[in-house]
């Protein structure tokens, strides 16, 4: 026979549930003991969030998720949710992934893992024809925006990394076309400017002809000017191969 009076020692009242009386009973969810106390903080149900609970067994921003999107684990981008970009296998090594705005990029197969929890674009620097991959993370309610060449390589924050082909392979994140330099190797190896009036890297149109300057180390090199373009394009050349070695582009 089911007990008819509260299981809590002294409590005459009537069983409402769980051999407890409705006001222990109460207490026993409230508290998490039917003879009250402090209040139970519950944790969010989703491994290694640890925010309190705010409804459905999850915290403000996962039952924000589950409600939208029936699944609490959802990332939200801009209002809708997450998909990853598309890829393609082109062999067993090489990745091609589609961007927006009818972009491609390549990456090594090995490396997807690094960056599959993002959503990758194309991003062209001022005054630069190179393209970049870039995607944003936001990190204390601040977006910060990366590349994908610095993830593959796990580049140091004071160190850039160099698309070995130059700025015309910013597109290709292959292993084989990166490499970690300082800011000045990485300076040497960018293509022409946009803005260039002669369409040639390191050589400008003056008055007095076509003069060629290289730069080194916040020095600046001089060899004259020229009246001729292919007379100042092979002094150009020399000079880039001497001072900039394995990291002139011309």
């Amino acid at each position: 026979m089911k007990p008819t009076k509260c299981s809590v020692t002294g409590c005459d009242n009537l069983v409402n549930c769980r051999n407890l009386c409705k006001a222990h009973y109460h207490k026993l969810i409230r508290y998490g003991t039917p003879l009250g106390g402090q209040k139970r903080v519950f944790e969010c149900s989703v491994f290694g969030c640890g925010k309190i609970h705010y409804g459905k067994g999850f915290c403000s921003k996962h039952y924000k998720r589950f409600k939208i999107h029936g699944d609490p684990l959802k990332v939200e981008k801009g209002g809708k949710i997450f998909t990853p970009n598309t890829i393609k296998y082109l062999d067993n090594k090489t990745i091609q992934m589609e961007l927006p705005g009818n972009l491609y990029c390549l990456l090594d197969a090995d490396k997807y893992d690094l960056i599959k929890d993002y959503k990758w674009c194309g991003q062209r620097r001022k005054n630069y024809s190179a393209i970049y991959v870039i995607a944003c993370k936001q990190i204390n309610d601040k977006k910060h925006y990366f590349r994908m060449s610095r993830l593959i390589m796990g580049c140091p924050p004071d160190k850039d990394v160099d698309h070995i082909g130059g700025s015309d392979t910013t597109l290709d994140n292959r292993i084989e076309n990166l490499r970690i330099v300082n800011s000045s190797q990485n300076n040497r190896n960018r293509s022409l400017l946009s803005n260039n009036s002669t369409g040639h890297k390191n050589i400008y149109l003056r008055d007095d002809g076509y003069c060629v300057q290289v730069r080194l180390n916040k020095k600046l090199y001089t060899r004259g000017c020229f009246s001729n373009i292919n007379q100042a394009i092979e002094v150009r050349n020399n000079m880039l191969k001497r001072l900039h070695g394995e990291y002139s582009r011309i």
